[in-house]
């Protein structure tokens, strides 16, 4: 059922409204959204003086510092109420630990503790070509007698196909 013949569509007329920012006289459609401002930039002005005024309390620089050194090491680590000991099992079944001060860790801060183990071995750092081989095939099988240093990925590939055939 449609409009009754000769009446007008109330969504076409055009309404004159002011603006509550700059009390600029205009004109729009009747829509469910409530027309306060004339353009998109009286709202931005209008909301930028709204949003500043929740931004609160100006502090000192010594007030600050303070604020900023109570929250400090708060719940980092052994802190942290979700801490499970610096160590857990990627996807792909790797372990990982967490290590401070290691030239190669991820953006977490954690390293593979087969790589981890071998270089304590060893007594030097692994350089980002080498590869460690688990030799069980356990990748959370990280004692010594279970891992395999290899100098290249092409090497630890060979070790494969030689093992597959």
């Amino acid at each position: 059922m449609g409009r009754p013949k000769g009446s007008k569509n109330v969504f076409s007329t055009q309404i004159k409204h002011n603006c509550i920012f700059c009390n600029k006289e205009f004109t729009a459609t009747p829509s469910r959204k409530v027309v306060k401002y004339c353009s998109y930039k009286c709202y931005w002005k209008d909301m930028k003086g709204t949003i500043s005024s929740f931004k609160g309390k100006k502090h000192s620089l010594e007030s600050k510092n303070k604020i900023s050194l109570a929250g400090i090491g708060k719940h980092v680590g052994s802190k942290n109420a979700r801490w499970k000991g610096g160590r857990y099992i990627t996807k792909f079944g790797y372990v990982l630990i967490k290590a401070h001060g290691h030239p190669f860790l991820n953006k977490m801060g954690y390293i593979q503790e087969h790589r981890l183990v071998i270089e304590k071995h060893i007594g030097r750092y692994l350089t980002r070509k080498e590869v460690v081989h688990h030799i069980n095939g356990i990748k959370t099988d990280n004692r010594i007698e279970n891992l395999m240093l290899l100098p290249s990925l092409s090497a630890h590939v060979k070790l494969h196909r030689h093992l597959a055939s």
